[in-house]
């Protein structure tokens, strides 16, 4: 018989013991929650509220569902008017490509299927199969595409609308004036927007 020798558990004598894993967990929490406290510093509430609040005029939300539902929609509401012919006629070419080659996917498979019937190792069935895969595969990369226009739609609608307010005005002045002191001189500059 195999006997084992068990080792007593050491007695710890010390009743506010802690296990380092319980000291990290204790320091991790005590970090996350004085975390919370020096951020919620950040306002001053000694100053008093006559600041204006900001309130964009173009919602981006709205400008990425506009995008969404029709590429150039988002556009038109951001009135950045230019980019529509963009996005629409992409959209529009890559819809004519995918149905296009959809057509001719459905017509090489169905040439295939009936020469296939006939004769399995026939030149003319690889033939059909070989344009049925490679317009298969247009069809697919057009339909990839169209995703990436519609995608690309909603990136600029949601960007136009957060730059809508943005003042984009030729009115800056640089004022450069020397200034002439006894003890120094100096060269003072102002930037108005």
């Amino acid at each position: 018989m195999l006997k084992l020798k068990l080792k007593p558990l050491p007695v710890i004598k010390n009743k506010y013991y802690l296990s380092l894993t319980s000291k990290i967990l204790v320091l991790v929490c005590f970090v996350l929650v004085n975390t919370y406290n020096v951020y919620s510093q950040d306002q001053d509430t000694t100053k008093s509220n006559n600041k204006k609040i900001f309130q964009m005029k173009k919602d981006p939300t709205t400008a990425i569902l506009y995008s969404l539902v029709f590429p150039g929609a988002g556009q038109i509401y951001t009135e950045d008017y230019w980019k529509v012919p963009v996005f629409a006629l992409g959209s529009g070419v890559l819809v004519f490509l995918i149905i296009d080659n959809n057509t001719k996917y459905n017509n090489y498979q169905s040439l295939y299927d009936t020469e296939y019937a006939i004769n399995k190792t026939s030149n003319l069935t690889l033939k059909y199969k070989s344009y049925k895969e490679y317009f298969r595969d247009m069809r697919d990369q057009s339909a990839f595409y169209l995703v990436a226009v519609y995608l690309l739609s909603a990136v600029d609608a949601y960007a136009g609308a957060h730059l809508f307010d943005f003042n984009v005005s030729d009115q800056v002045k640089l004022n450069i004036q020397p200034v002439l002191t006894p003890m120094a001189s100096k060269m003072n500059f102002q930037i108005k927007f």
